[in-house]
């Protein structure tokens, strides 16, 4: 049954939902009731929300609803703004930091352990995923904070409906998380994970591979070692990103530091010695894996045996940059050089009979067709299950005269192998050809059938292993490409959703800029646009798209339709919250050539007026950069970002070291410069080498704190860095990158 209340609809079973909610929450361990009259010792709930929480009870969905929690030997109420779809979860995040907080409020994480949030949770069920918790800072703000909200919650009044979209499918859970991830947004995904978990009920294994995900991100590979589930998940059947995040962690955490030593002897003793024995599930088949962690692991595996495979060494190793070694990289490749013994089915086969199916399918392939031979690569590709070999293997075997004879011996075998390469394209077919148009899944049905969302799904993917130069020798597919962002930001469906992250690590993350790219780059920033759905990772991953483009070398109408479409998100997200974004856009602007005054401007009038609106909510960071990105436009503030009185930048000891590191030397110096203006009496310096320079490890042995960007760095100088601080806590490692998110790190370090 529905009912009309304005422009609300409201359904019964929506009014019981929240009838059932309220009744759960206003009880034990929470000391609020909505009543006093018939438990003794309660709380009566706060005035100023009773109005809100009336609504919410009739089931009306149009606005947040703001309960407390107040358990026992708390003071500080703990507060739940229950909303309805993941666009309001942002929009009230966001208006609960500019309008209540940071004074009166802090956010905590969805796990938060802090204050009531576990007996929150305890009271939420699954059907209410889309939460902001937050805590009172002092006892004496409980009662300002439901003062706030309730004017707050009036001016909604005033405010005209907008349409939401609701993310509550596994496949768009799994895709916010993803995003997440690139946009090194750890807060979301968190939040992902906890709806995940509420509405869909992960299994142990699942979250376990979530989690190493999310390390893996942020470079925390000791915690992935470390992992309470850590043996478990070495004997599961990973997914291909787990897969390649374990291998990671394994080298990074055992190995990394004898490969810089140069030492090939010391590297495959230290593989042998910690990690042979512990990853052997792994090492039966590499599979679809080209994660150079996962290569140079089985190159190091084979070198320990007493016969190590030529062929498969080859093949390995030929997967791999010349210098993916380090140091021992020619001595590597020296290996190569090595005569190779004529191979015999019998050792193929007792490699299979060890489980060693790279081995023996790399033993197998340059043999002469025969049934045994031909049996014997059918069982490794089954095993194996790359789609690219498992392709291979079938028409290999349809080119020779005993496929018939083979069917009737081996049919389950076949089928098995034929499953495994269904509906999939090699990235190396795809790669190969220079034909006008690329044949998409699609192509490849029956007339009358169309191709599986997963079919399409793994066919990008498959792609997306290759460089991201393929584009530019097949100008059909990158048309396809942006298509597929354009067309499928609209749609939103979920083919979209777990194709995205694919795209943007694929050719923001692991490509470089280049000038042929960029209508890929504008085709992400409009797709990004057209979902409407404008949280923090979403921001962010607009922000390295923007900076691939400005560093490609945009055309001017290119660089204004840039400018334009990013003056419209802001537009939709504009607020103090959003305000370092726009910072980091104004940086970058400001950091590469303008190919239009007009629109560089234009952004810059935007956010220097946004800023001068929350002038008083301004942080010293953001005061800095404003001042910075003023004197070199030429803008006159006449002391409009001045620092005011009660600034903590002046509680930063004085003669304090500071190095800054990444890859990206623009955001390097700028990050410096600001710093630099906001502590005079301090010492900041930027480095950018790729590889442990005497520079680097001076400047990191005589530094209080290194700003470490691990997103853009290099394995070597991580270690180079983590050998010379003076103590573990000197190094600090940067979430994300950007100008205004180094500096603030960097400011929260010093006055911790």
């Amino acid at each position: 049954m529905k009912t009309d209340m304005g422009n609300v609809v409201i359904e019964h079973s929506s009014k019981l939902r929240a009838q059932e909610l309220l009744s759960r929450f206003f009880f034990a361990p929470n000391l609020f009731s909505l009543t006093s009259l018939d438990e003794e010792g309660k709380l009566v709930v706060f005035d100023g929300l009773v109005g809100a929480i009336e609504h919410f009870e009739t089931g009306a969905n149009d606005r947040p609803v703001l309960l407390p929690m107040l358990v026992e030997g708390d003071p500080c109420v703990t507060w739940v703004a229950l909303c309805f779809d993941e666009r309001m979860q942002r929009a009230v995040a966001a208006e609960m930091m500019a309008f209540i907080g940071p004074t009166y409020v802090t956010e905590l994480f969805h796990d938060d352990p802090a204050g009531g949030s576990e007996a929150v949770r305890s009271v939420l069920s699954a059907d209410w995923p889309h939460v902001v918790l937050m805590r009172s800072t002092k006892e004496n703000h409980n009662t300002r904070v439901a003062q706030l909200w309730a004017t707050r919650w009036k001016m909604w009044d005033w405010q005209p409906a907008r349409p939401s979209f609701e993310l509550r499918s596994f496949a768009q859970l799994r895709a916010s998380f993803d995003r997440a991830l690139l946009a090194r947004n750890e807060r979301a995904a968190l939040d992902a994970m906890a709806a995940l978990r509420q509405a869909h009920g992960l299994s142990a294994e699942n979250r376990a591979f979530l989690e190493v995900r999310l390390a893996a991100a942020f470079g925390r590979w000791q915690d992935i070692v470390e992992h309470d589930q850590w043996a478990q998940v070495l004997q599961l059947r990973l997914p291909p990103e787990t897969y390649g995040d374990v291998w990671e962690a394994l080298y990074e955490v055992h190995l990394r530091q004898f490969e810089l030593a140069g030492q090939l002897a010391s590297l495959v003793a230290a593989f042998e010695r910690e990690v042979r024995v512990i990853a052997a599930p792994l090492l039966r088949a590499i599979g679809s894996s080209r994660r150079p962690a996962a290569l140079k692991c089985f190159v190091l595996n084979e070198l320990c045996q007493s016969e190590p495979s030529q062929a498969l060494l080859e093949s390995l190793i030929g997967q791999l940059e010349p210098l993916a070694f380090g140091p021992c990289s020619d001595e590597v490749r020296g290996l190569l050089d090595r005569p190779k013994a004529k191979q015999e089915i019998d050792a193929a086969l007792v490699e299979i009979d060890r489980e060693r199916y790279e081995q023996a399918f790399a033993m197998l392939w340059p043999m002469d067709d025969s049934p045994a031979v031909l049996t014997a690569i059918l069982r490794c590709a089954r095993e194996i299950d790359d789609p690219a070999r498992s392709q291979d293997t079938l028409n290999r075997l349809k080119a020779t005269a005993f496929e018939s004879e083979l069917r009737q011996l081996r049919p389950r075998l076949i089928e098995a192998v034929e499953r495994a390469a269904a509906g999939r394209i090699s990235a190396g077919t795809a790669v190969a050809v220079t034909i006008a148009e690329p044949i998409l899944p699609e192509a490849t049905e029956e007339p009358g059938e169309k191709a599986s969302d997963n079919a399409i799904v793994d066919w990008w993917r498959e792609i997306a292993h290759a460089d991201g130069r393929v584009l530019l020798d097949q100008p059909k597919l990158m048309e396809q490409l942006i298509f597929e962002i354009e067309a499928g930001a609209i749609e939103e469906g979920p083919r979209f959703e777990l194709l995205l992250p694919v795209w943007f690590e694929w050719l923001v993350d692991r490509t470089e800029p280049m000038a042929r790219l960029i209508s890929v780059y504008l085709s992400f920033i409009e797709g990004l646009f057209a979902r409407n759905q404008l949280g923090d990772s979403e921001l962010e991953m607009m922000r390295l798209a923007t900076t691939h483009l400005l560093r490609a070398g945009p055309r001017p109408d290119q660089y204004r339709d840039a400018v334009n479409r990013l003056v419209d998100v802001f537009q939709e997200v504009r607020s103090p919250n959003a305000l370092d974004w726009a910072l980091d856009i104004a940086d970058c602007l400001s950091s590469n050539p303008c190919r239009d005054d007009d629109a560089r401007h234009r952004w810059l009038g935007v956010v220097f007026d946004t800023a001068q609106q929350g002038r008083e909510r301004l942080r010293p960071t953001q005061r800095a950069l404003l001042r910075l990105l003023a004197r070199e436009s030429g803008i006159e503030l006449a002391g409009r970002f001045d620092e005011p009185a009660s600034s903590n930048a002046a509680d930063v000891p004085a003669g304090q070291r500071v190095l800054i590191y990444s890859l990206d030397d623009q955001a390097n110096q700028r990050a410096a410069l600001t710093l630099q203006e906001m502590l005079a009496d301090c010492r900041v310096e930027s480095n950018a080498d790729d590889s442990c320079t005497k520079r680097l490890h001076n400047s990191a042995r005589s530094a209080q704190v290194v700003a470490f960007v691990s997103s853009v760095a290099t394995h070597a100088a991580f270690f180079c860095i983590k050998g010379a601080v003076k103590s573990s806590d000197s190094l600090l490692q940067v979430p994300g990158s950007g100008t205004t998110r180094i500096v603030q790190s960097v400011l929260d370090r010093l006055l911790r």
